[in-house]
């Protein structure tokens, strides 16, 4: 498996996350080209995981223990859901994980480290060249 920030986690906020984890557990192999995080604070925010090897990058997952009759209406922005009998508004998952890689991206350009230094790429998040074929 992936090797998980925390190592040890008690509980989950959701069955879903659960699950998603076992999930996590039997693909990301060989773990010492995964590194994942479970619910890690960005800036306040705290997607479900984010999934980082060289091979291809950072993904972030956000998981819902939604069921697609729950769902009312969907747009880019928002879902209108049924959820013990009350509809709520909620977030597009595709939208948080947008909001999210943005603030991944500020919280790098900020700290200086991860960033190109070369013109063309300059201050934008280094990303490996064996991924792209393109210096960054």
């Amino acid at each position: 498996m992936a090797t998980m920030v925390p190592s040890d986690i008690g509980e989950f906020e959701t069955e879903g996350e659960r699950t998603f984890y076992k999930f996590l557990e039997g693909v990301a192999k060989p773990d010492a080209h995964y590194l994942c995080w479970y619910t890690p604070d960005i800036n306040g925010n705290e997607p479900d995981f984010l999934l980082y090897s060289d091979e291809v990058g950072l993904i972030i997952f956000e998981v819902k223990d939604w069921v697609l009759g729950q769902i009312d209406e969907a747009n880019p922005h928002h879902f209108l859901i049924q959820i013990k009998g009350k509809t709520e508004f909620r977030k597009n998952p595709f939208q948080q994980a947008h909001d999210y890689l943005i603030s991944i991206k500020d919280k790098v350009q900020k700290d200086g480290h991860l960033v190109s230094k070369e013109p063309a790429y300059f201050g934008n998040p280094k990303i490996p060249s064996e991924v792209t074929g393109v210096r960054g």
